[in-house]
């Protein structure tokens, strides 16, 4: 009986990994797909990036309420219903025949994995473990997996005539599979401590972790979405080249998450931020001036980037353990800032150029950077109770 429920526990862990990694493929495939789009509904730069927006509102939303979603129906049932409200959406978006429709399909997405990432941040430090910045940062890993296997498959299949509405159809018959998995689990149950929740919450610092938070959002997510859109009109190449080297972006930031949490272990997590995202940034800008034959320097990019969510995370959950309101703040906060930013990105590009507006990414790292390494002694005074 013990076997059988430890079974059942690590089978549990396993979906925590598989839910992430489904995630990653459901919006990572975008950055790909977006000149389809394009074509398909005959829609510009600006008016396209409103499949991120559609998606990022409705995943903000979804993460300032979703501690309600846990404390009510509890870790393993708030995770059935994200993963149904993805499956939903997934195999809606290939019966789309507007953009509108397509929009009302990424709301979707953008529920479901907001609710698979709270669920999955919150679940995974109930889980015994010695520990916890490896485990966080290897269930992070299952993301950067999915979003480099995504990446490349999708390009690839691009090339041979495939179409957005049967990747997504893949995707929804996964989280079906998936959904069935996390029946067969057993979870920890979900602790909720009253004074924690009422602990006071420190402005200054939090607002500085926001910050960092969305402004790195704008480095990942935006290479992510932007990228093979900047390399095809910036460069004239065509997507399966674009679409490898974000592969290659996705790969080597998976290899990044996977030796993240030995990092973490042993440094400072706001100077691990630091450092990272100011490496990252100036990979990119080189990339920017040398020009095409040096696209790779944003794939490599992927290695430092990847270290940056953990290790924000991480010190969001050493602010108050157990806190899923301080986690929603974070959360929402960094991603509104990412929103705006985004939707700059797009309009740039219609009005002075893919290649200019693309600039916005590596600032953006600068300054989160910047950020990060002004949140260091105001998180040293917490810590030390001051």
């Amino acid at each position: 009986m013990i076997a059988k429920m430890e079974n059942k526990r690590k089978l549990a862990l396993a979906t925590l990994f598989l839910s992430m990694f489904l995630m990653a493929m459901s919006v990572a495939i975008k950055g790909v797909i977006v000149p389809q789009w394009k074509m398909e509904f005959r829609v510009d730069n600006q008016t396209v990036s409103w499949v991120f927006t559609a998606e990022i509102i409705p995943f903000l939303i979804a993460s300032y309420f979703g501690n309600k979603v846990l404390e009510r129906y509890k870790l393993k049932r708030s995770l059935l219903i994200a993963l149904a409200i993805l499956t939903i959406s997934l195999l809606y978006i290939p019966l789309t025949t507007s953009f509108i429709q397509l929009l009302i399909g990424m709301m979707g997405i953008g529920i479901g994995s907001a609710l698979i990432g709270l669920t999955v941040n919150l679940s995974v430090g109930l889980f015994e473990s010695t520990k916890p910045a490896l485990l966080m940062t290897l269930v992070h890993f299952s993301f950067g997996f999915g979003a480099a296997i995504i990446q490349a498959i999708s390009g690839q299949f691009l090339t041979l005539g495939y179409t957005f509405r049967q990747f997504y159809l893949a995707l929804g018959l996964v989280s079906i599979i998936i959904t069935i998995l996390v029946f067969l689990g057993n979870y920890p149950k979900l602790r909720v401590s009253r004074e924690k929740i009422k602990k006071k919450i420190n402005k200054p610092l939090l607002t500085l972790l926001v910050l960092s938070l969305g402004l790195y959002l704008v480095g990942e997510i935006g290479v992510s979405n932007w990228f093979v859109n900047y390399a095809i009109d910036g460069y004239s190449v065509n997507s399966s080249y674009a679409a490898m080297f974000l592969s290659l972006f996705f790969i080597i930031f998976t290899f990044g998450r996977l030796i993240g949490g030995f990092v973490l272990e042993k440094i400072n997590y706001l100077k691990v931020v630091f450092y990272a995202a100011t490496l990252a940034a100036l990979l990119i800008l080189g990339m920017i001036f040398l020009g095409e034959g040096f696209l790779i320097l944003t794939s490599i990019s992927g290695l430092l980037q990847a270290f940056i969510y953990p290790a924000l995370v991480l010190v969001v959950a050493e602010l108050s353990r157990d806190n899923s309101k301080i986690m929603s703040i974070f959360i929402t906060g960094g991603y509104s800032i990412y929103i705006l930013i985004n939707y700059l990105i797009g309009t740039l590009n219609d009005k002075i150029g893919v290649v200019a507006a693309f600039v916005v990414i590596p600032i953006a790292l600068l300054m989160c950077g910047g950020f990060a390494l002004a949140a260091i002694k105001l998180f040293k005074e917490e810590k030390d109770g001051y």
